[in-house]
């Protein structure tokens, strides 16, 4: 059972959402201050707010967040393989085009003897071609 962690807060179960169908498309929120209170579906609140409290309440549409994130998240195919720099992107050192991945982090999994398939494992975002071009780009002094 997980628990929060705080003064006045009470355990919630962690499956209080499995009476539901489908993935949370609401998260309900308000605040007081500096403190945030979240609202579980069966409508308690985190860290049960006084009756009366007066707290800004908010609910955001979780399937918006979702599709600005995807779509930011989005890298273009032709950038596969290309390395740029960007000014104010990892202080301006190689990366990899629509990433903010440094070439350096992949080449010294290379010099580690990693594989290309276990360093696609780590940077799923990045392309078998991105691998060739931190092979073939000059290592970081």
């Amino acid at each position: 059972m997980a628990t929060d962690t705080g003064t006045n807060r009470r355990p919630h179960p962690p499956d209080s959402c499995s009476g539901r169908d489908g993935a949370l498309r609401e998260l309900r929120f308000a605040t007081r201050g500096a403190k945030i209170y979240v609202q579980y579906p069966d409508g308690s609140w985190s860290g049960d707010p006084m009756p009366g409290q007066l707290s800004y309440g908010q609910a955001t549409a979780l399937d918006l967040v979702g599709a600005k994130i995807s779509a930011a998240a989005g890298r273009d195919e032709g950038s596969a393989g290309k390395v740029v720099t960007r000014r104010g992107v990892q202080g301006s050192k190689p990366i990899f085009a629509g990433t903010r991945i440094p070439v350096a982090s992949v080449q010294r999994y290379l010099r580690a003897g990693f594989d290309t398939a276990a360093i696609l494992a780590e940077y799923p975002s990045l392309t078998e071609a991105d691998i060739e071009a931190a092979q073939q780009f000059p290592a970081a002094s």
